[in-house]
């Protein structure tokens, strides 16, 4: 086996999860299941390299100055897009070039303006229900908007269609629940360390600075907890560098709202028109 191809290997065991986009010189290339997929939706050909002895990989890539023209093509597909960088000069390497990966990108961790659509809220949402009350968890990483609603099983698909979020995570102690809820939308199953309050409250603390819920304006609820401690620790493990515009979180209170279901929404194009774009529409006046 090559160098390159153990040093491929070692970076991909950590992000199995993700199509890995690996540096190499002035390309990004991709390898096995990853080349396959990048070929079938950027619409490239698919080749093989030569890995070492007498076998071959597929292969594909694109150009480094063409990254952000495809990135948002492999981000409406639903992708977790890790990109590995050459991180030491090849021209002082007396080895192999250093790499390692310097950002995850997912649907709902976007932050590069020209991904993002200026009208739109680009909403994150974690859930987590813990008896009977969900609590709702959004967050636009790139501008900073940080809210948390309560809700019920009853409301919560109009609460998430008025959101429109472009991803859903949710507790693996709640995929029963979530699972068969949401068909139109992007939605993972949490993986991360955020197994208990203990630990969210900690991920909470960390980000924030603080020592106590309170300072922030939040009620010891589990299932608010829990939601906040898994979407902070989505996005700070995704985002090598944290999103410091995080500053705050808007805790807003329904209950004394009328819910407006996504039937009614639609019809009324109070956002969008029946067609589905923004233009005359109730909010475009």
């Amino acid at each position: 086996m090559s160098p390159g191809r153990r040093q491929y290997l070692d970076i991909k065991n950590n992000y199995q999860d993700c199509l890995l986009l690996f540096r190499m010189g002035d390309f990004y290339e991709t390898f096995d299941e990853d080349a396959k997929k990048l070929s079938s939706i950027l619409n490239i050909a698919l080749t093989a390299r030569d890995v070492g002895a007498e076998d071959k990989v597929p292969l594909a890539g694109i150009p480094y100055h063409s990254l952000e023209n495809n990135l948002m093509k492999l981000i409406d597909s639903g992708l977790k897009i890790a990109i590995a960088e050459q991180t030491s000069d090849p021209k002082e390497s007396k080895g192999i070039v250093d790499r390692a990966v310097t950002r995850v990108i997912t649907p709902g961790t976007v932050t590069d303006p020209d991904l993002l659509d200026s009208n739109d809220d680009n909403f994150l949402v974690s859930l987590y229900e813990d008896k009977d009350v969900i609590h709702i968890a959004a967050l636009d990483i790139s501008t900073g908007k940080f809210e948390t609603y309560s809700s019920d099983r009853q409301n919560i698909f109009n609460e998430i269609e008025r959101l429109n979020p472009r991803e859903i995570i949710y507790s693996k102690d709640n995929s029963e629940i979530f699972n068969e809820y949401f068909d139109s939308f992007l939605t993972r199953e949490y993986e991360g360390p955020v197994k208990n309050t203990a630990l969210a409250k900690s991920t909470i603390y960390s980000h924030f600075e603080i020592e106590d819920l309170s300072q922030i304006g939040i009620d010891n609820k589990k299932s608010l907890i829990m939601s906040l401690g898994m979407i902070l620790d989505f996005v700070g493990s995704n985002q090598k560098t944290f999103a410091k515009n995080i500053q705050k979180i808007n805790n807003i209170d329904r209950s004394n709202d009328l819910i407006l279901d996504y039937v009614t929404l639609r019809d009324l194009e109070i956002t969008k028109s029946i067609s589905g774009n923004d233009d005359n529409t109730l909010f475009s006046f």
